[in-house]
């Protein structure tokens, strides 16, 4: 399993589309125009980064152990802190969604037509999820938000209605995020 959960995490160090350095501003309103969602996580570097060979794989403070998460996705089919909060939200079109990855793992935050399996197989075969497509895997690793980095989702670039996102490196982190037509109060 370590094998390609390696070569996600250092795809993470690639970079990420759309993405600026540093935590941002927090909290939404509809004053400023925009929602924000933060990408949380609680990844224990040390255990992280030995189970997945990379020094950088976990820069978070988090305390949960590699093999506890790890037994949770088997006994839960997720993990409750690897999660969007919030992740049901709604926002005016015009509006933009704010993205602060405040884990400390990298994640992605995907649009998907679906919930369903991720890119990594290891965390697949674990969830019993078939996997994502190549394509969305290789648009999805573009858009990587690494620890701290933050990123916009314009309205313009999704549809009225109820828009799905979920992150492809661990595929129980779901959002909807609802786009609000101007005549909508």
């Amino acid at each position: 399993m370590i094998g390609a959960v390696a070569v996600v995490a250092a795809l993470g160090t690639t970079g990420a589309a759309q993405a600026d350095k540093g935590s941002g501003s927090r909290g939404g309103g509809s004053s400023g125009g925009s929602e924000t969602i933060e990408i949380q996580d609680d990844c224990d570097p040390e255990t992280f980064n030995a189970a997945l060979g990379q020094p950088d794989a976990c820069v978070g403070d988090g305390d949960t152990e590699f093999e506890e998460l790890i037994e949770e996705l088997i006994e839960e089919g997720e993990a409750g802190k690897w999660r969007n909060h919030p992740d049901d939200t709604h926002v005016d079109v015009g509006e933009r969604v704010k993205l602060t990855n405040v884990g400390g793992e990298a994640h992605t935050f995907t649009r998907v037509d679906a919930f369903g399996g991720g890119c990594v197989p290891e965390l697949n075969e674990v969830l019993g999820l078939a996997p994502a497509p190549p394509e969305v895997c290789g648009a999805a690793f573009a858009g990587i938000l690494l620890p701290g980095q933050s990123a916009t989702v314009p309205t313009a670039d999704l549809h009225e209605g109820h828009n799905l996102f979920q992150c492809m490196i661990h595929p129980w982190m779901h959002a909807e995020v609802e786009v609000r037509g101007h005549d909508h109060h």
